[in-house]
Formats: C-alpha cells, sequence, structure tokens
C-alpha cells in the first residue's frame, strides 16, 4: 500500500506537470492567434508555407538590391 507522503509527492507532481501543460497550451493558443491576426495564417503549415514565400522574395529583393548598389558604386568610381 502507498504512504500518505508518498501519494502526498505524486499528486504534487500531476498537479505541477498539469500546470505546466495549461501555461503550454495557453502559450500555443497565443501563438496561434498571433499568427491569425498579424499573418492571416489558421494553421502552423500556412504559416511555414507563407515562411518560404517571404523568404524567397526576400532573396528575390536582396539580390537586385545588390546589383543597384553594385551599379551605383561603378557609376560613382567612375564620376570620380
Amino acid at each position: 500500500m502507498i504512504s500518505i507522503d508518498r501519494y502526498q509527492e505524486l499528486q504534487d507532481s500531476v498537479n505541477k506537470k498539469q500546470q505546466k501543460l495549461d501555461r503550454s497550451k495557453g502559450a500555443l493558443s497565443q501563438m496561434e492567434e498571433r499568427l491569425k491576426n498579424e499573418f492571416d495564417c489558421d494553421s502552423v503549415e500556412q504559416a511555414e508555407k507563407l515562411l518560404k514565400k517571404l523568404e524567397k522574395e526576400a532573396a528575390v529583393a536582396e539580390k537586385a538590391f545588390q546589383k543597384s548598389f553594385e551599379a551605383f558604386e561603378k557609376e560613382w568610381d567612375d564620376a570620380q
């Protein structure tokens, strides 16, 4: 038979784990709401697709910027 002290330890452990689970669920809910409000994504999968799309757009923009900057530097060097 289990002792009262051991039972109390187990009950405390279960309560702490339940509190941690509740906090995790709350954090997840907040993140899902933020994804919906800020990025209009209804799921993590949609957010991942959007992230990939934005990363591609950023890469294209970075290349265009780099090309323009190099042309500017060349033109500036030629003007001096």
